[in-house]
């Protein structure tokens, strides 16, 4: 035999527990089944013992990370610290809500400001963090102190923080101070106020109405804007001047005035009320003896002295600082300002609207080379309503500042008059609403042209309601050029009046005529573009932007169509609901091959 042969193979290497086959006494090393004969080897000590001691030194690696973590604060950052270095950053921060914070519903995002006192920042939440915040009732009130944590994200000049985690946004509601209202000045900025006033005047709009209220004594007077969005159930109609009003609200300012910004329904309380016979302080009384002047007989010698004036009003203006009017007595015009301050002490500030008679006592100044009485104690001004039909309504508008422009006819409108001031009316084609304002195509028979109207004159124009499809618009304005085509745009409100298109010229140049009810199954391609009546039960009401769709049914017959919010903003809301019967007029429209008749305004919807 070998000598090769006889050597003990575990004798070559030193020795190690189970590396060698009990069996054959081949070398194995880690295997636990012997490549060579196949005996099954029990797993070494060590190697046991060196898988127990990893998962043991996991399990408390990780309970150490976690324990670490738990003890680890976010760090808190000022406004005034966000840059570049900080974008992205998981932070915390703090501070106060400004601004009523807004929710969109169909994109899921919700919005509020905050200010720390070192800079504001924008807090939003998006998706299912957003619904979570609104579901919860976590949604803050201007004045609330905010906790939250968030991402830091930089947009050009615009700092936000994205709440990933609802749970760690914490709202703390302060205790309101309650205070006179002639003792809010702005150094209670930001600060939480309980007070009580009489309502002196209302502004109702679209989308918000505004409250002036003062002292029983009127002697300091502060607003509020209260936002539909913000309060659903407000109900506008209820509001009126004289009655009480106890309000809970952040104190702000807008355009250097002071503001009340109202916290919730729940923090307000209305008590209806007569018009106070009110002893008013503001501004200086002028002498009771003052001569009463015809405008036409204003001469230089009298600047500087006071004067009784009255007379018609043409037209009036928002200004900064107040308001302007035009004012005629048959021997002249005259325009003349009424600041701000003499303003909110008028007791019928609210008349002060064109086509009533107004009478004051005021100083004769010179502006610009004009006279013009200025008045200065607003309790001194006396408004008369004058009521007006419907002729005398359009007849006043062609007097004042634009009783020289003369009525053209669409056709004869040319290049040429581009900068001119006209006077047209037509049938209205198509209502468009575009940023900042509205496009309106109207038609007198000889041609057809776009009427643009902004926001700052469509929120003056009285009769706004009635500019739908298929009524009478009416208007002033300049005719312009853009792109190439011709348009005519109105620079103030006073100047546009609609009316109904029953009986009026159409589209055409026909008469609309008589309205004709008719039945959902009388429905059909023929009455596209007619105006008729129909009735039904209401079996669906369903919000979209800008208005609701709401389904009748009139026996086995459906309908849907859409009420804008010019239409809703007339109506009671809470009687569009399912079961109550209801009467549309208006114009027969289709969309996606269905047909439906839609409202023109408020007064074309009657419920039973």
């Amino acid at each position: 035999m070998d000598k090769m042969d006889r050597i003990d193979p575990s004798s070559a290497f030193p020795k190690q527990e189970g590396a060698y086959c009990p069996a054959c006494g081949r070398y194995i090393g880690a295997y636990t089944t012997c490549p060579y004969c196949g005996t099954h080897i029990k797993e070494r000590v060590s190697v046991k013992a060196l898988k127990i001691f990893s998962l043991v030194f996991s399990v408390v690696g990780v309970i150490l990370l976690w324990w670490a973590a738990g003890r680890h604060m976010v760090p808190q950052i000022q406004a005034a610290e966000i840059d570049n270095r900080t974008n992205f950053a998981y932070v915390q921060m703090k501070g106060v809500v400004l601004r009523t914070p807004t929710y969109d519903e169909k994109n899921r995002t919700l919005s509020f400001q905050i200010d720390d006192g070192t800079g504001a920042v924008w807090v939003k939440a998006y998706g299912a963090q957003a619904e979570e915040i609104v579901k919860e009732g976590k949604v803050p009130a201007p004045g609330d102190t905010v906790e939250v944590e968030g991402t830091v994200r930089l947009k050009g000049d615009f700092v936000n923080l994205t709440v990933n985690l609802p749970e760690k946004l914490k709202i703390i509601k302060p205790k309101p101070i309650e205070i006179d209202i002639a003792e809010i000045t702005d150094s209670l900025y930001g600060m939480v106020v309980k007070t009580v006033g009489i309502i002196n005047y209302i502004r109702k709009y679209d989308n918000a109405m505004k409250i002036q209220l003062c002292s029983p004594n009127a002697d300091a007077c502060v607003e509020s804007y209260f936002y539909y969005s913000r309060f659903p159930d407000l109900n506008p109609d209820e509001f009126e001047r004289g009655d009480t009003l106890i309000l809970v609200g952040m104190v702000s300012t807008y355009k250097n005035k002071l503001q009340l910004v109202p916290r919730s329904s729940e923090e307000m309380w209305h008590k209806k009320g007569e018009k106070p016979k009110r002893t008013w302080t503001s501004g200086k009384k002028p002498p009771e003896n003052a001569p009463k002047v015809k405008l036409g007989d204003l001469k230089e010698d009298m600047v500087g002295k006071y004067v009784a004036v009255e007379g018609t009003i043409n037209w009036v203006k928002t200004i900064k600082g107040g308001i302007l009017l035009q004012i005629s007595d048959g021997t002249g015009k005259m325009t003349f300002p009424i600041w701000s301050r003499v303003l909110e002490t008028v007791p019928d500030a609210d008349r002060i609207t064109k086509g009533n008679k107004i009478s004051f006592t005021g100083k004769v100044k010179k502006y610009k080379g004009k006279l013009e009485v200025v008045p200065e104690y607003g309790p001194g001004i006396e408004v008369e309503v004058v009521k007006q039909s419907a002729s005398q309504t359009e007849s006043s508008a062609q007097k004042g500042e634009e009783e020289s422009v003369k009525k053209v006819a669409i056709g004869d409108i040319t290049a040429d008059m581009v900068g001119q001031k006209v006077k047209v009316s037509g049938s209205i084609l198509r209502v468009k609403k575009i940023k900042g304002g509205r496009l309106i195509d109207i038609d007198d028979g000889t041609g057809k042209i776009t009427v643009v109207i902004w926001d700052k004159v469509w929120r003056h124009i009285k009769s706004a309601g009635y500019i739908t499809e298929g009524n009478e618009l009416h208007l002033i304005g300049k005719v312009k050029e853009y792109k190439g085509k011709l348009e005519i745009v109105p620079g103030w409100g006073e100047n546009v009046w609609a009316v109904k298109g029953e009986g009026t010229t159409t589209a055409t140049g026909e008469s609309s005529g008589e309205v004709k009810q008719i039945s959902l199954a009388e429905l059909s391609d023929d009455l596209i573009g007619s105006v008729v009546t129909v009735s039904g039960e209401i079996t669906r009401v369903k919000d979209i932007r800008g208005g609701v769709l709401v389904t009748i049914r009139d026996g086995d017959e459906y309908m849907t169509t859409p009420f804008w919010s010019r239409t809703l903003s007339g109506i009671d809301r809470d009687r569009l609901t399912e079961g109550t019967k209801i009467t549309i007029t208006g114009k027969v429209k289709k969309y996606k091959d269905r047909l439906e008749v839609v409202p023109r305004g408020p007064d074309d919807v009657k419920f039973e």
